[in-house]
């Protein structure tokens, strides 16, 4: 009978941080976000406009190749950025009555990216942006 209990413990001892690290998941792991990357919208009756984040996904995600085609989309990898500190980047603006004015209230400002990173994102449609979540903020405008 003790041994049964001791293994029993052993389980649960080995099983707990895989549990926490799996439920935890979203609050560690790095993220990518999909950019807009064409400017065929009416931003004025809350379309997402060029340059506007998407949405944000956990490191690996499985885009499709619509998402992939850099004619359409950019990918951003940021793995010194979790999903909650990226998912204030694709928060909207509304009125008072909750109607969408505009669906987001930051783009990415391309401009400002160091021209290696720039060239990449243009030429492949993907780049990995390596800086902290304070750094990346410096590429982010503020509508």
């Amino acid at each position: 009978m003790g041994r049964d209990n001791n293994m029993k413990k052993y389980i649960l001892w080995f099983l707990l941080p895989v549990l926490l690290g799996f439920f935890c998941c979203k609050l560690c792991y790095p993220c990518e976000v999909l950019i807009l990357a064409r400017n065929d919208v009416d931003e004025s009756i809350g379309q997402y406009a060029k340059y506007d984040p998407i949405v944000v996904k956990d490191d690996g995600w499985p885009w499709g190749s619509y998402e992939t085609n850099k004619n359409l989309f950019y990918i951003i990898k940021l793995p010194q950025v979790t999903v909650p500190q990226a998912e204030h980047f694709i928060e909207g603006i509304t009125d008072e009555n909750g109607n969408i004015t505009r669906r987001r209230k930051m783009a990415l400002r391309i401009s400002a990216l160091p021209v290696a990173i720039k060239n990449a994102l243009l030429n492949t449609g993907t780049v990995t942006i390596d800086y902290p979540a304070s750094t990346i903020r410096n590429y982010i405008l503020d509508k």
